[in-house]
């Protein structure tokens, strides 16, 4: 897998975002908190992520949100004849 340079942001939160891009996908809609590339908590609130990641005394943990995926990756769109492509 090619790495990827994330420029202009401090190393750690570079780490998080890269653990974010390649095993977000095993976490879809939950929060996640992450300490560099060390994933410290995740759950289906903000706020149980929030207190176990402050229960560990993590001092500025990344959160994420993971999104889940659409069902399907187009729009349907209905035209009523009166537009053109």
């Amino acid at each position: 897998m090619t790495q990827t340079k994330i420029v202009g942001v401090d190393p750690k939160t570079a780490a998080a975002m890269e653990w974010i891009r390649e095993h977000s996908m095993e976490h879809t809609g939950e929060w996640l908190a992450l300490d560099g590339d060390v994933l410290i908590a995740t759950g289906k609130s903000f706020k149980e992520v929030t207190e176990a990641a402050e229960a560990i005394g993590a001092l500025s943990p990344l959160y994420h949100f993971v999104e889940p995926a659409s069902e399907y990756p187009f729009v349907k769109a209905e035209f009523n004849g009166s537009h053109s492509l």
